[in-house]
């Protein structure tokens, strides 16, 4: 497409003018370049009567000598411009402040001296009408480019709030000594590391007091961090520290379960005493029926089978019952042997003493059973009761990994999407200028058409 007619290329004066604000200022940001533009006018372009370009112009001359593509460039401005571009490129944010201060006392000095060289000799060239018409034109624009800058320094960009502190070396360590302290897992456990932070370092110190997300998401982002680089001692403390917090849940639950183990063995030898004192008794019974004739076993019977489901009944609540008159009869029957003569065996004593006062020892000690049964199912009960609460804490703590997953992913999109919208912005603006460049043309080429109909006379009939 190439330079419209009638606007003013750069001579090798303008060209040492820029090189000149380019290093100055060392610009990587847009409004960078409006500082180095500002600046041009202000130095060259004015006391010169030259023509005041914008940044956009001045950015793409410099492009250009860095490639070599200016046929007016000589060999040392186009290594000048590459010595320049490497400044920019090692650029850090204090000889950015250096330079913009620089450049406020440069523009001073300037303005100063533009008062006393306001007579100086112009450049001439044959379209200087030409020149000042365009410069009116392109005076006469209306400023899109600066409601584009301010639009998109509007646009909220993704990463850390502007104005807002990093973590230091010291709010990393303080972290660091909070998150072994309490080892948190659950959000009100961050909520208590955020205290103890706040308490033990940012107030004293007077530093940021942070939120339980942010600590959150630093001591997360330092787990997964692969590359070391200053703060290799610190990653690896904060991945052993990772380490205690996914064993905290593993060892309550290990201390349950050995607790239930230990009760459940002192149940079970408990039944083994409740079962041998109940096979003496059954012992006790058969010896007595052996020595008991057959006439009064059968006047026994009856009184016996009316006795079991009593005996089940003190088993299940072990009271003690008034005696009855089945157990009364069945203990004033007298006893003989097979010679007829009344004999009282030690199991028939034992017998009678246990119907008599059936809530003596064997209720005592099924009491004793049953208080072990509760206590080792109360311990399995706790323990199942853990295990529950240990699957719930890994699967919350799984959602949280998928909900900062999705924050993350969320703020890549953002990302993402405003730098194709800055991209965007961009061609909008290139489009623009060449509309505007393609403008220009036409009307120069509209009067120069009208020009020559004009030297040519009315049409001959």
């Amino acid at each position: 497409m190439g330079r419209p007619v009638g606007v003013e290329s750069y001579t090798n004066a303008d060209i040492q003018a820029l090189l000149k604000c380019v290093k100055e200022l060392l610009p990587k940001q847009p409004q960078d370049w409006d500082k180095v533009g500002a600046l041009y006018r202000e130095v060259h372009a004015r006391p010169s009567d030259r023509a005041e370009r914008y940044a956009t112009s001045l950015k793409k001359k410099f492009r250009g000598i860095l490639l070599n593509k200016t046929a007016g460039a000589l060999d040392a401005e186009v290594k000048e411009a590459r010595t320049i571009q490497v400044l920019i490129d090692s650029k850090d944010e204090s000889s950015e402040a250096v330079a913009g201060h620089g450049f406020r006392i440069l523009r001073r000095q300037n303005s100063e001296s533009a008062v006393t060289n306001s007579h100086a000799v112009s450049d001439e060239s044959p379209h200087s009408r030409r020149d000042d018409e365009a410069i009116e034109v392109e005076s006469e624009r209306p400023d899109l480019d600066k409601w584009h800058r301010n639009r998109r320094s509007m646009v909220r960009r993704g990463g850390r709030i502007v104005g807002s502190e990093g973590y230091s070396r010291a709010d990393i360590q303080a972290l660091l000594k909070c998150v072994r302290e309490i080892l948190p897992k659950q959000p009100q456990d961050w909520e208590v590391a955020l205290e103890l932070y706040r308490e033990t370092h940012a107030r004293p110190t007077g530093r940021a007091e942070r939120d339980a997300s942010s600590l959150k998401k630093k001591f997360r982002g330092m787990t997964m961090t692969k590359n070391a680089g200053t703060l290799g001692g610190e990653l690896e403390e904060a991945r052993a520290i990772q380490m205690s917090i996914d064993n905290k849940d593993e060892n309550s639950e290990t201390v349950a379960a050995h607790e239930f183990r230990i009760r459940r063995r002192q149940n079970s030898e408990t039944f083994v005493r409740g079962n041998s004192m109940d096979g003496e008794a059954s012992e006790d019974e058969a010896k007595c029926r052996a020595a008991t004739p057959a006439a009064e076993h059968s006047m026994i019977q009856p009184v016996l089978r009316v006795m079991q489901p009593l005996d089940r009944l003190e088993t299940q609540v072990p009271i003690t019952p008034a005696p009855s008159m089945a157990t009364t009869l069945a203990s004033e029957l007298p006893v003989t042997n097979s010679t007829g003569n009344a004999a009282t065996s030690e199991g028939a004593r034992k017998r009678r003493k246990a119907q008599r006062y059936p809530a003596h020892d064997n209720s005592e000690a099924q009491a004793i059973a049953l208080s072990k049964d509760m206590t080792s199912a109360e311990g399995f009960l706790r323990w199942q009761l853990a295990s529950e609460i240990a699957e719930r804490r890994r699967l919350q703590r799984q959602v949280e990994d998928l909900h900062d997953r999705i924050d993350d992913l969320r703020d890549d999109h953002h990302a993402e999407m405003e730098s194709l919208r800055g991209s965007l912005l961009d061609k909008v603006e290139v489009l623009r200028e060449r509309n505007l460049s393609l403008a220009m043309e036409n009307s120069h080429l509209h009067a120069e058409l009208l020009t020559l109909r004009a030297a040519q006379g009315p049409p001959s009939k």
